[in-house]
């Protein structure tokens, strides 16, 4: 992963947060935002 995935990532998370917190409507599975969080914390 380099600086621009990180922070393509970084947003995607954030969209899949406000979804799944805010509208109550997950885009995804809960494995799919986990794989992604941790590949973000690894970087």
């Amino acid at each position: 992963m380099n600086k621009e995935q990180y922070i393509k990532a970084v947003e995607l998370l954030n969209l899949y947060s406000y979804h799944y917190y805010v509208l109550d409507d997950p885009m995804t599975t809960d494995e799919v935002y986990d794989k992604l969080y941790h590949e973000v914390l690894e970087y």
